[in-house]
């Protein structure tokens, strides 16, 4: 069976959705007053782990996205944006359940408000083990 719960705001906006089926919460998504999407997420239809998390700014933009990439080891591809909307980093995250989070594993890569590449950082469980600096950067450190 399924079925949407939905809860609206003082002033008639959604405020938040959550999709069933067969009891289990399988969709959620919470809302600014404004009616913009602020969070939303998405499991599995077995409920068992999540597919998609996304955080999202009063304008629209997004803050965060994390989509699952590779089930069987629980990575997911981890995206974080400026204020103005522009990528300021992206690399794999691997849900650790010992703590009960993500931490980051493998290739990271940085950015600058402009789109830029300012650098990257290999994960190795969650642990940075080398760093690099953009070519750029070592221009304008002069």
């Amino acid at each position: 069976m399924r079925c949407v719960l939905r809860t609206y705001h003082a002033n008639g906006a959604l405020s938040s959705e959550t999709r069933y089926v067969d009891g289990v919460a399988l969709g959620y998504a919470d809302h600014y007053r404004n009616g913009q999407l602020r969070y939303e997420e998405q499991k599995h239809r077995s409920g068992a782990y999540y597919e998609r998390m996304n955080i999202h700014a009063p304008d629209g933009k997004p803050i965060s996205t994390m989509e699952l990439v590779d089930r069987k080891h629980s990575e997911f591809l981890l995206r974080e944006y400026h204020p103005n909307g522009r990528l300021r980093s992206e690399g794999r995250a691997r849900y650790n359940a010992q703590r009960m989070d993500t931490q980051r594993v493998g290739s990271w890569a940085y950015f600058d408000a402009e789109g830029r590449s300012v650098g990257g950082e290999e994960y190795v469980d969650g642990k940075v083990h080398a760093s690099t600096t953009s070519p750029q950067d070592m221009g304008s450190a002069k």
